[in-house]
């Protein structure tokens, strides 16, 4: 709701010194309207006064066509400049829309990989558990975490760690399916949800961390990357989106303690 409202007024701004112009612009056709029409009125009524009066006879046939044709012109002008705001206020609408669409579509992204950023993949987690809650089934969180990414970024610079990280991320991308939710969490880490029972989702996180284990090429260097995943599975139990992640993050910290580059299950027995 909140991005909405932001979203909204960034395009009333832009649109506020158009909005402008068009008022100006429709207060001076509006007087050229009336002058006109004021013309073609005068016109005809001295045109009728005269073939009354029996005065200017040459003159009043000529005079009423005048005034004829005087408000003929100004009724299609008027016309013509209505259909021409009133295209100019349909573009207006439709690229209001196409930018209230880009920026709802930048606030769920994150600018660096282009994936998914932690508010939309919590929201998708949410509805996907409401969802299972109802018709049952198991829901998979995977959190993925560098190792010794601070060490990376150091050595390479921040440059070299945003490469490294984008590619972190396409390697991802290309090792879960088209039914998973990828997205980047934070920093070096990332969320991956599946619909899996524990069995699926620990070789869908060996499956990551071995397509993430060949060497990066970062500015004719090759760097060799690893990662330390936590594995959260419900099984039909009334599970919140906030609490699945947390498991998984426990479950991360899990694998990282056993010696990094593996993957751990979260189990309330192994959790500190």
């Amino acid at each position: 709701m909140v991005k909405g409202i932001e979203s909204r007024s960034l395009v009333d701004e832009a649109l506020d010194p158009m909005l402008a112009v068009e008022r100006r612009q429709g207060q001076l056709w509006t007087v050229a309207y009336v002058v006109m029409i004021g013309l073609a009125g005068v016109t005809a009524l001295v045109s009728v006064g005269a073939r009354l009066s029996g005065g200017l006879s040459v003159l009043a046939l000529p005079a009423f066509r005048l005034g004829v044709i005087l408000f003929a012109v100004a009724v299609a002008v008027y016309l013509w400049e209505k259909q021409r705001q009133l295209r100019r206020l349909m573009r207006a609408v439709i690229d209001d829309r196409v930018r209230l669409a880009e920026l709802a579509e930048r606030a769920d992204r994150d600018a660096l990989t282009g994936l998914p950023n932690r508010a939309a993949f919590s929201e998708r987690l949410e509805q996907h558990l409401a969802r299972t809650a109802r018709r049952g089934g198991s829901t998979a969180v995977v959190f993925v975490d560098l190792d010794r990414f601070k060490e990376i970024n150091d050595s390479l610079g921040h440059d070299g760690g945003d490469a490294v990280l984008r590619e972190t991320a396409a390697r991802l991308r290309a090792g879960v399916r088209a039914e998973d939710s990828l997205a980047r969490w934070g920093g070096d880490e990332f969320t991956v949800l599946a619909e899996e029972g524990s069995a699926g989702a620990l070789a869908l996180a060996e499956r990551l961390s071995t397509a993430l284990r060949a060497p990066v090429k970062v500015g004719g260097h090759e760097v060799r990357v690893s990662a330390s995943l936590g594995v959260a599975v419900t099984n039909g139990e009334s599970h919140d989106a906030v609490t699945l992640v947390r498991q998984a993050d426990v479950a991360m910290y899990l694998a990282k303690q056993g010696g990094r580059d593996r993957a751990e299950l979260f189990s309330p027995i192994l959790a500190p």
